[in-house]
């Protein structure tokens, strides 16, 4: 307890200076924290998206990725793969709701085999079969309901005003805001074929397996087929494939992640400058106090835990904060974007653990220096 009031009495000596490094680490620890708490949702996508047993099979080259070359023809032969249970093809539409410039995405799906593959969350057998039973029938995420305040059974249109194009269609059924497609709309591929003036080409196929342990030999097999044709394909899984999508973030976010690292190294020179000079202040009263019989180990022992304590408030504050401004959601990226940035306890945890490290070697150097003062020298120094 005495070791705990001579630390804080350490703290209060200079409270601005003491204040301002600790504002310093709260900010620190949030920048860290956030830029943490950004890749661990990257993960999370990653790992929830990537089923063993879905594969996306795309043109081989990249340059055609999200173009329509996939030619439907192609579609009998992946179903005959040994090892096939379901496949769809994916096109896209890109256009304006009720919000005039906010664009959003349709996805053309089969809608005989899409829940097959995908996991509708949030559609009923009655409105999955209303949506099958209508050509232009849809299927739309909640978050797309609530911005554009579309109501089930209401006729939409989206429009496309760079290529003149409008997809008009009925919702059927509303799909989870939290599942694979909150943000989007599920409208029938060979109806979105007409509207996209494309008959007989897709952008992707995406192809279900009946086991994990056969996704390598089918996409293996389905590439084989279809080497010597015109559009040769490339099939991956569903992990590799995301991964490729947000690949190129990931690597920003990694970069962002050691100036993370970075601002905490300064951070933790701040640390060690502010207890250096808080050393020099007191360099009488720890004369005075090694005169008492403090022994050189206890001084040291005082001195690390002032920067030690100071580091572990305001990193734990700057990762709390971080966590409360992710979990509520107060910083929030745009609709359109269609992620939300989330954290967890143990991002949190980890970025708050650094805390005491940093203010341990923050105050090692002048905690040294204190220890090794002569009594008689510091007890001749004038403040």
């Amino acid at each position: 307890m005495n070791a705990l009031k001579l630390l804080i009495r350490g703290l209060a000596r200079n409270p601005r200076r003491t204040l301002l490094t600790f504002l310093g680490l709260v900010v620190s620890f949030f920048v860290y924290t956030s830029l943490a708490s950004i890749l661990f949702t990257l993960t999370q996508m990653i790992e929830r998206t990537g089923s063993a047993t879905t594969l996306f099979l795309r043109p081989k080259f990249g340059i055609r990725f999200w173009r329509a070359e996939i030619p439907l023809t192609y579609l009998p032969k992946i179903r005959a793969v040994p090892g096939v249970v379901a496949l769809t093809p994916y096109d896209f539409f890109l256009g304006e709701g009720k919000k005039k410039g906010d664009f959003d995405v349709a996805i053309g799906v089969d809608p005989a085999t899409i829940a097959q593959i995908r996991d509708l969350k949030g559609a009923t057998s009655a409105e999955l079969a209303a949506f099958a039973a209508e050509r232009s029938g849809a299927l739309v995420g909640e978050r797309l309901l609530e911005n554009n305040h579309w109501r089930l059974g209401g006729e939409i249109t989206l429009r496309n005003p760079l290529k003149g194009q409008n997809l008009p269609v009925r919702i059927r059924g509303s799909l989870d805001r939290d599942g694979d497609f909150g943000d989007v709309l599920l409208v029938h591929d060979d109806y979105l074929q007409d509207v996209n003036g494309r008959t007989g080409k897709t952008v992707f196929v995406i192809v279900k397996v009946v086991r994990p342990d056969l996704a390598v030999s089918v996409a293996r097999a389905i590439d084989e087929g279809f080497k010597n044709f015109t559009v040769p394909t490339e099939t991956i899984t569903e992990k590799a494939f995301t991964e490729t999508v947000i690949g190129g973030l990931a690597d920003t976010l990694q970069a962002l992640t050691v100036i993370g690292y970075l601002t905490l190294g300064v951070t933790m020179l701040v640390v060690a400058n502010t207890v250096a000079m808080s050393v020099r202040e007191r360099t009488t009263e720890i004369g005075t106090m090694r005169a008492l019989g403090f022994s050189s180990r206890r001084v040291l022992g005082l001195v690390v835990g002032e920067a030690s304590l100071v580091s572990m408030i305001g990193g734990l504050g700057g990762a709390m904060l971080a966590w409360a401004v992710f979990h509520y959601q107060w910083i929030k990226l745009p609709e359109e974007v269609g992620l939300e940035i989330r954290t967890s306890w143990q991002v949190v945890a980890r970025a708050a653990a650094l805390a005491l490290p940093i203010g341990a070697l923050a105050g090692l150097k002048p905690a040294w220096d204190a220890s090794r003062m002569a009594i008689t020298e510091a007890l001749r120094h004038a403040d």
